[in-house]
């Protein structure tokens, strides 16, 4: 009920403003009974055309909602004004003639009569240039043409300059301005949707707001002008200066630059960017897309958030009802929409989580989970709003709006402002201990909870294998080298994506495929490569062995089945990587050695390592479990084995190396 009550105040309202505007156009050339009827009905036609365009939702224009939210509040503006006209029109016919009013013929002598007048009108004149400065800073105006007779429309007087200058220039710019707030603040609410954010309604709101504001500054500027040039003409009749008319019209000439630079600096920018944003789909932002994932369970959200993208959203919700988890790679877009799907995310009680980058607006719509996710390697973006043609204080209130956007998240209100405070063209990137501390996140991903996402919008699989292209090198020397398995590497990685396999799964599947490749191309390199590769080998054993000596005997009895990923210094690593590529690019095939040539050099590594160890010590090796106690001395003496093998003669170290790994 209030809300209907509600909507016909401000139906009625916008009726009264609009029929008195197009009352003051038809006087002139209407009767007062026709006037009426002229004015209301263009009224309502004027309110249907721009309450449909105001509430148009996804352009579509709904000229029947519109009509009956104003027949009515037009209606009851109809009624009072007949009223009003047709009671003035019986007491002007009812009022009677007074002795005063009426007109006499004289009998006396023309020419006396004639001296008569030209002295009163002497004296007239100088009892009104007495009090001029008393009667707002003007004589009382003179008609056009002389005929003695101004307008009773007050719309024309004022644009014919018919009014006093004072007048003019005060107070048709006080009534002016107040007139501009109240139809602005009217027309905001004709253009207000219940669906929140949506450019159409926001340009039509801006382009019929600049178009009043000029034709207000225009009827403003053009009264005042004439009234000027009117005074500026009685004072050169007196013989006096028009100082006062002169100064009127500079200010002018001022207010009218000043109007032309802020529309310049302002409106212009914002009609082209709400144009951009309403009909061309915004393309200063980049497309966005979306990908259900995990059996219909999780969905990707990535690329531009901008208008349509929430509506898209509420498509795909109700085509996959199982969602409960939305993944987030977007730079940022249009705080609007992200409130809008924050709103939507927050209402479905559905869990964000961010796995490569989320920033700018995304932040918001980010806030919104009922669990927020971020991997280690992900991150969120936080900086100030952006809009062309923004004044600092209208950016001041952007922020200040921006922020309470985020109430009910639980984020720290210091961190928001921080985050806000940054200029729109730099980026503030917190570390995940401060995400956590500020409570922006709840949870740190290992992704294995979730499918692999933040690779951009329908990524492509060389778009995905990138990413490892660039940690490790091997990947471009088996593509030049051996394109076929270069194929089959990409597409594991490819479906993996595809059937929203978790980031662990496809890593896992990803080693599965590369690893043998480079073991069998190891054992095909050149001996020099085999040795270095050795030397690693050596660095590893006792860089594990410090650390984890459990782990140390895992690996060296197990091998690549073990991971010690994150447990070996970067150092080692890379140079392990680099012996990849060169593992294939210098693979080829190689003359066999005689198994009895390598029998014997391992033979002699042996009787070096029983001589050094002892034959008890290395009988461990022998075994298929070993007493953790002594996993130390395995890993120490697996590291001596190798050391013995790499002080020998390059061909001899070759030799026996290409023959373990061909084992």
């Amino acid at each position: 009920m209030g809300y209907l009550v509600g909507q016909f105040i401000g139906g009625a309202l916008a009726a009264v403003i609009l029929t008195l505007i197009i009352s003051g156009f038809v006087r002139p050339f209407a009767r007062p009974n026709n006037r009426v009827w002229i004015a209301s009905l263009l009224s309502l036609i004027t309110l249907t055309i721009l309450g449909a365009i105001g509430a148009a939702d996804g352009g579509n224009l709904n000229f029947s909602k519109a009509f009956g939210t104003y027949v009515l509040p037009q209606l009851a503006v109809f009624l009072v004004d007949l009223l009003q006209t047709r009671g003035a029109a019986v007491r002007k016919s009812s009022k009677p003639v007074t002795a005063l009013a009426r007109v006499e013929p004289t009998m006396g002598n023309p020419i006396e009569l004639e001296a008569a007048t030209a002295s009163e009108a002497a004296v007239a004149t100088t009892a009104s240039d007495r009090d001029w400065h008393g009667r707002n800073l003007g004589l009382e105006a003179t008609s056009r043409g002389g005929s003695g007779q101004t307008s009773r429309n007050f719309i024309l007087r004022h644009w014919r300059g018919e009014s006093s200058l004072g007048w003019s220039y005060w107070g048709i710019a006080f009534l002016g301005n107040i007139f501009a707030l109240v139809a602005i603040i009217v027309l905001s609410l004709i253009f207000t949707t219940e669906k929140g954010y949506d450019p159409a309604p926001l340009f039509w709101l801006n382009v019929l707001t600049w178009g009043l504001l000029s034709i207000i500054v225009i009827w403003q500027v053009v009264g005042t002008w004439r009234s000027a040039t009117h005074h500026a003409e009685r004072r050169m009749k007196l013989g006096k200066g028009a100082g006062w008319a002169t100064a009127a019209k500079l200010a002018l000439v001022l207010g009218i630059l000043r109007f032309v630079g802020d529309f310049a600096q302002t409106g212009a920018l914002q009609l082209g960017e709400y144009y951009d944003m309403a009909w061309r789909g915004d393309p200063r932002l980049p497309a966005y897309s979306m990908r259900v994932m995990r059996d219909g369970t999780e969905i990707e959200i990535a690329g531009g958030i901008k208008f349509g993208l929430v509506a898209d959203f509420q498509r795909v919700i109700m085509a996959s009802p199982r969602i409960r988890v939305v993944h987030l790679h977007s730079f940022g877009g249009r705080v609007g929409e992200a409130e809008k799907l924050r709103n939507e995310i927050a209402s479905r009680g559905l869990v964000t989580y961010v796995s490569a980058r989320c920033e700018s607006a995304c932040t918001l719509a980010y806030a919104g989970g009922r669990e927020r996710w971020i991997t280690a390697s992900g991150g969120l973006g936080y900086h100030g709003p952006a809009f062309p043609g923004l004044t600092p204080e209208e950016k001041s209130a952007a922020v200040a709006n921006w922020k309470a956007m985020y109430a009910g998240t639980g984020i720290s209100s210091s961190f928001l402002d921080r985050g806000l405070a940054v200029p729109s063209t730099e980026m503030w990137r917190p570390t995940v201990q401060e995400l956590v501390a500020a409570k922006a996140i709840t949870n740190v991903s290992t992704g294995s909870e979730f499918a692999i996402s933040g690779y951009g919008t329908n990524p492509t699989a060389d778009d995905l294998i990138a990413p490892f292209q660039k940690s490790l090198p091997v990947l471009v020397a088996i593509q030049s080298r051996l394109p076929n398995d270069y194929e089959k590497i990409k597409r594991v990685i490819f479906d993996g994506f595809t059937s929203g396999a978790t980031e662990t799964k496809i890593i896992t599947d990803f080693r599965a495929q590369l690893l043998p490749l480079i073991e069998f191309h190891k054992a095909r390199a050149d001996d020099q490569v085999l040795i270095e590769y050795a030397r690693v080998m050596i660095d590893q054993y006792q860089a594990l062995g410090r650390s984890s000596p459990t782990l140390c005997y895992q690996y060296a009895a197990f091998g690549s089945n073990v991971s010690i990923s994150g447990m070996i210094p970067a150092a080692i690593t890379q140079r392990e990587i680099a012996l990849q590529d060169r593992a294939i690019l210098t693979s080829a095939e190689r003359s066999p050695v005689p198994e009895a040539i390598t029998n014997a050099l391992l033979s002699r590594v042996q009787q070096v390592m029983i001589k050094r160890f002892g034959a008890e010590r290395m009988a461990m090796f022998q075994l298929e479990k070993v007493d953790p106690a002594k996993h130390a001395d395995y890993c120490a003496i697996t590291a001596a084995f190798y050391q013995e093998i790499v002080s020998m003669r390059p061909v001899e170290a070759g030799a026996i190396l290409r023959a373990m790994h061909t084992r």
